[in-house]
């Protein structure tokens, strides 16, 4: 049985290839056309008794759409990375479909003076001189949230935290995603970057 399996497969391997190829080509093509539906509303039972409550917050409230992005280089405690990382965070920031963003460009720092605490950027200016430098970095070192979360502890990589606005339409969805990638691609100078995310 086996061997007769074997015999007839060889003897039309190449139409049996082509087939293949044929039929790969056409699920493939066609699998680009794929649209993922990721509203929260429809990936739940609709038939649960907790259903109507849920849909009822999220006309109300909507929900929360984050994305992250990463930014590489060789040190982005650079000057002009850091410069890169203000302008990236205030464009993103300033979209319509943007809610807010969480960066080490406008993260606060709660401090001590005076016997009063007080919060602050983290980055208020640019630091130029190493020892404004090996602030930051203290100051970094200080909260590790931030150390961890918002740059690498090898210093090679920076973080971004985007939320997008509740209601948005797919459209007005895909149109504020594809304007955060120009944004990056314009402003990283080449170098890398990455987003990812459930929108």
């Amino acid at each position: 049985m086996m061997e007769t399996l074997a015999r007839f497969i060889l003897a039309r391997r190449y139409y049996i290839l082509a087939t293949v190829s044929v039929v790969s080509l056409i699920l493939g093509f066609f699998s680009t056309r794929i649209e993922l539906n990721q509203q929260p509303e429809d990936l739940i039972f609709q038939n649960d008794p907790e259903y109507p409550l849920l849909k009822a917050f999220f006309q109300e409230f909507g929900y929360d759409e984050i994305l992250v992005a990463a930014y590489s280089t060789d040190n982005v405690l650079k000057d002009e990375h850091l410069k890169s990382l203000q302008i990236i965070t205030h464009e993103v920031e300033s979209l319509p479909g943007v809610d807010r963003v969480l960066s080490v460009a406008n993260a606060q720092d709660i401090m001590s003076r005076s016997a009063s605490l007080e919060i602050v950027p983290i980055l208020s200016t640019l630091p130029m001189t190493e020892e404004e430098k090996d602030y930051l970095r203290n100051r970094l070192d200080a909260n590790p949230i931030y150390r961890h979360l918002l740059i690498s502890n090898d210093e090679r990589s920076a973080l971004f935290d985007i939320t997008l606005k509740p209601k948005l339409t797919n459209e007005d969805r895909k149109r504020t995603i594809q304007s955060i990638e120009d944004i990056f691609e314009r402003r990283t100078d080449g170098n890398a970057y990455y987003l990812t995310g459930a929108p």
